[in-house]
């Protein structure tokens, strides 16, 4: 043929035809396998997404693709299942004892543990746990109409668990003989510093171990915590654990020292001759209230009959005297804790707080007030 056009035997033409169509495919499979790649990864962060926003209007103020250590379902796996279905092979010998938990349903104040520093069973050197908590936007104890003012329960629930769950973690247990052990929070402090509103947002707690004691069967811990959210500081403190066998459950004494001390409003001749009986229920929410000087309802409400003198005790600054039938179908016993079923002592605690604040109310200490509330002013001890 004329022309610069060159013939190619047909085979050789087909050949190459066939190679460039099984390059063509490869090419195309491998975008393919990338598109899929790029679906699945985009599915899989919509998933993550969904899981932190499963509580309505929850914002989750970290990435979803953050590294979490123990999640929700292994948390609560060890406040009433296995400990090793939570902490790994290594705890399968504590699966069958009567061990300490940590609260579980709606007592647990943990939605997941993000970091832990320390070895097992190495009480010498630093440890250190981050947890954090979503805080729904309608909790059960969110009724105090002040959504930067949180439960004073609420706060130290928050604080301590995860110190407990360190003392788990780095197995405290071993310390003790084989037993039944009972875990106690003895002592602490606890101080407001700011305050923002939590409401659908994660309080971060990190809390660090300071000190254990052994002595006698019976171990002592000393942690430190602070509480933040949104990068500013809510609350800093410290606490104090023990783990005690049976039979040094079985022998406390008390605080006063086993001595039987009445009530002051119990040695006067005539209980009711400087104060007033009242009913807690009085000063619940209702249409009228101001949500600022009501009390927590529902299960925050720990009082029934309150006794209240303006000028009564000992010192004669004034007086509350208050209490509640224990009722073995109580909401918190189920969660608090597993096998060893007590009140919280942040809940009795709470108790105390509100009958002071039945007290405050009784006795007008608002009037004139253009808006009152109860909160912890920031800089002040909440508890002590």
């Amino acid at each position: 043929m004329n022309g610069s056009f060159q013939e190619f035997p047909s085979g050789k033409l087909i050949r190459i035809l066939s190679e460039r169509s099984k390059q063509s495919s490869a090419l195309h499979r491998q975008f393919l396998q990338l598109r899929q790649n790029g679906l699945q990864n985009t599915k899989t962060l919509i998933e993550l997404q969904l899981k932190s926003q499963a509580l309505p209007g929850f914002r989750d103020t970290h990435s979803a693709l953050r590294r979490v250590l123990f999640d929700g379902p292994q948390l609560e796996e060890f406040g009433t299942g296995k400990i090793s279905n939570c902490l790994g092979p290594a705890f399968a010998v504590y699966d069958h004892r009567r061990m300490p938990r940590i609260p579980n349903g709606d007592l647990r104040m943990m939605s997941r543990i993000t970091a832990v520093e320390g070895r097992l069973r190495d009480f010498n050197h630093p440890a250190s746990i981050t947890a954090e908590y979503d805080v729904p936007a309608d909790g059960w104890f969110l009724q105090n109409g002040d959504p930067t003012n949180l439960p004073c329960s609420i706060v130290m629930e928050i604080a301590l668990q995860p110190c407990g769950f360190l003392s788990a973690y780095l197995d405290t247990y071993a310390l003790l003989p084989d037993g039944d052990f009972y875990f106690r929070n003895l002592d602490g402090t606890l101080n407001r510093v700011g305050a923002v509103d939590v409401r659908c947002k994660t309080i971060v707690t990190r809390a660090k171990l300071i000190s254990s004691v052994v002595s006698g069967g019976t171990a002592i811990q000393k942690f430190s915590f602070e509480l933040t959210c949104e990068g500013k500081t809510l609350y800093r403190g410290e606490s104090v654990f023990g783990y005690f066998p049976a039979h040094v459950m079985a022998n406390q004494v008390g605080l006063d020292g086993g001595q039987k001390v009445l009530p002051w409003l119990k040695t006067l001749p005539d209980r009711l001759a400087a104060g007033r009986m009242t009913a807690a229920s009085r000063w619940m929410p209702s249409p009228g209230s101001r949500a600022g000087l009501s009390l927590t309802p529902g299960r925050m409400n720990f009082l029934e009959d309150v006794y209240v003198s303006p000028t009564g005790g000992r010192f004669g600054k004034g007086y509350v005297y208050a209490g509640q039938p224990v009722d073995p179908q109580a909401w918190y016993f189920p969660y608090h804790f597993y096998q060893d079923p007590v009140m919280p002592g942040s809940l009795g605690i709470e108790a105390v707080l509100e009958a002071v604040k039945i007290w405050a109310l009784e006795n007008h200490a608002a009037a004139g007030m253009r808006s009152p509330h109860f909160v912890t002013s920031a800089g002040e001890p909440a508890m002590t």
